[in-house]
């Protein structure tokens, strides 16, 4: 079950580190705050569906500021994001 939980963040974060400029940070918090909920859940299957099920429409909504964008534009919000005060928290976690 950490594997899904450590997957399921992974993928989120690929979305939102696509995130658009003022979105960007926003979208590292909740990364951050998905992670740190999904490790103190430490597997449990009902309080992991109740986390995914709170952060889904915010998930989406940094999942899909990235489409549309060109590569150059994709890796400079992900510049962008390794800016963010919560990035490199959301790294050690992972």
């Amino acid at each position: 079950m950490k594997k899904l939980t450590y997957l399921l963040v992974f993928i989120m974060f690929l979305g939102l580190s696509s995130c658009g400029s003022s979105d960007v940070c926003n979208c590292i918090d909740l990364a951050l705050e998905y992670s740190k909920e999904s490790k103190t859940a430490n597997g449990d299957l009902v309080k992991l569906k109740k986390i995914e099920e709170r952060f889904k429409e915010d998930s989406a909504k940094c999942m899909n500021l990235g489409k549309g964008k060109t590569d150059a534009e994709l890796k400079e919000m992900d510049k962008e994001a390794e800016k963010c005060p919560s990035y490199k928290e959301l790294m050690r976690l992972r």
